[in-house]
């Protein structure tokens, strides 16, 4: 029988597992990545925040690998308002 997982542990599972696909995408990205890298993750961890303020509970991390997901996902010439309400979307109603 497979123990069960914690939800900490799922999700750094996940965030390992796309590391190679963001590694790909940062040696082949024309244009920049860095940038939509940044604001996705800004506005996954500014979700994750605010929700841990209203729920008085401790952030996780599961923004992160949203971000993450919509960003390798996302095609390069999306603006970034598009990316940001991705992840927003995302976020909130993953």
């Amino acid at each position: 029988m497979i123990p069960p997982r914690s939800v900490a542990a799922v999700t750094l599972a996940q965030t390992v597992a796309l590391v190679p696909p963001l590694a790909v995408l940062a040696t082949t990205a024309t244009g920049g990545f860095a940038l939509p890298l940044f604001a996705a993750l800004a506005f996954a961890l500014g979700w994750e925040g605010l929700f841990a303020l209203m729920r008085k509970r401790a952030p996780e991390a599961h923004g992160i690998t949203t971000a993450l997901i919509v960003v390798v996902l996302a095609p390069a010439d999306l603006a970034l308002w598009q990316l940001g309400f991705a992840v927003s979307l995302g976020v909130i109603l993953g």
